[in-house]
């Protein structure tokens, strides 16, 4: 048994919910189930996300997109990526 396995459970053996035998990726997967969202929350949100998609694709360039919603390059550009795949990483 790993040692982060081993932690978690030592934690779970005084947790009053009883998790002591459910798993880390268990819980995820139930959490998931749950309708819980995993990670970072989004830096824009989803009607900011469709019009900076939109403006990108009437010909804005990321900078100007970047500077405008006050987050990177990168950022616009992940969204950018997320439109042509269709999905987001969950």
């Amino acid at each position: 048994m790993a040692l982060s396995d081993r932690l978690l459970r030592g934690h779970a053996d005084r947790h009053p919910s009883g998790a002591a035998d459910v798993l880390p990726a268990e819980g995820r997967s139930r959490a998931r189930k749950r309708g819980q969202r995993m990670g970072r929350k989004p830096k824009l949100t989803e009607p900011q996300q469709d019009e900076a998609r939109k403006r990108r694709a009437e010909g804005a360039t990321l900078a100007e997109l970047a500077r405008s919603y006050g987050v990177g390059k990168s950022t616009i550009s992940r969204l950018a990526a997320i439109s042509l795949r269709g999905t987001r990483k969950t």
